[in-house]
């Protein structure tokens, strides 16, 4: 699965609300990516990763996708995602 936040750029230093995201009980910071690769396990156990970028604009599934994949160039299963 993968994740796209599209949330607005905090405009104060302040903490807000949207500031991280919480998955399976660990909480990321979105200051530090808002793109997720979350994988299931056999027991479906979530195993997440975030991914150091960000992407703030509205866009289609297909260039979220695209995006994906440019980042993570070397990782075999997200280059055979495709889009139904």
């Amino acid at each position: 699965m993968l994740v796209h936040l599209t949330i607005p750029s905090p405009s104060t230093p302040e903490p807000q609300p949207w500031s991280s995201v919480t998955v399976a009980g660990a909480t990321y910071q979105l200051a530090q990516g808002n793109m997720f690769v979350i994988r299931m396990t056999e027991d479906w156990t979530p195993i997440v990763r975030q991914i150091e970028a960000r992407r703030d604009e509205q866009t289609t599934e297909e260039k979220a996708l695209d995006h994906f994949k440019s980042i993570l160039r070397d990782d075999v299963s997200i280059q055979q995602l495709e889009l139904n």
